[in-house]
């Protein structure tokens, strides 16, 4: 009887440690798709770094053009402006 009991307990054992390589092969590969994604979270941090200062340089590059564009708008009405003048006094001059 005590025998059985003892063999009993040496298959629960054996058991609980094949249950516990079998846990332990998991938290590794647990372990090994951590890392992976730490891997991949971080290049895809430095990836939106890169990307935000690029975003950042095309801002200040349309804002410029704004600037440029509200330049020639101006001067194009100031010329426009201009010509009409000039055309009016020459249409003064014919008309003499």
């Amino acid at each position: 009887m005590a025998e059985h009991l003892l063999q009993q307990i040496l298959n629960e054992l054996k058991e609980i440690k094949s249950e516990q390589r079998s846990m332990k092969h998991d938290l590794d590969l647990v372990k090994s798709q951590l890392t992976e994604n730490t891997n991949l979270t971080r290049a895809i941090f430095d990836r939106q770094e890169e990307t935000d200062a690029k975003l950042e340089a095309l801002t200040m590059d349309v804002h410029n053009l704004h600037v440029e564009v509200t330049d020639i708008k101006t001067r194009l009405a100031f010329n426009t402006y201009k010509i009409t003048e000039n055309e009016l006094e020459i249409f003064k001059l014919k008309r003499q």
